[in-house]
């Protein structure tokens, strides 16, 4: 009789465990959250006021959130997405310190965007936002 209570409970903290692990894993993962467009303007080159004053009006018009599922989908949202306020499905894969949304249907990109993740902060590839934005440009929990 001790034999099989033993085994039963050997088995229940197997399971527990193993929950217990699914459920770090998705809170451990950097990527996982709602991401929000950011624009550093500080490293952006000296401009005149009146460029300075155009460029942080076309800035405040920009919107571009992102939201990371655990399970590998996410949902783009924003006024740079071509399905307008209607949220645009994709999937997501990461690579190291890379993400990969395929199929973002942004405005930006209708294939796959690439997102590096440094200090927090998840930031547009020059391959996808090309080399002279990329730098300027980036999400943010």
């Amino acid at each position: 009789m001790k034999q099989p209570s033993g085994i039963l409970l050997g088995f229940l903290i197997s399971v527990v465990l193993l929950l217990s692990a699914a459920a770090c894993t998705g809170e451990s993962n950097p990527f996982v959250g709602t991401w929000h467009l950011k624009v550093d303007m500080t490293t952006m080159p000296s401009m005149t006021e009146s460029e300075e004053a155009s460029a942080k009006e076309f800035v405040s018009k920009l919107s571009f959130d992102l939201t990371i599922n655990g399970d590998g989908t996410a949902t783009a949202t924003g006024s740079m997405m071509q399905t307008g306020d209607t949220p645009a499905p994709a999937r997501w894969t990461a690579e190291g310190n890379r993400l990969i949304l395929e199929n973002p249907n942004t405005a930006l990109s209708d294939k796959q965007m690439i997102f590096t993740l440094k200090d927090g902060k998840l930031w547009f590839d020059p391959e996808t936002m090309g080399k002279g934005t990329a730098k300027y440009f980036y999400l943010e929990k």
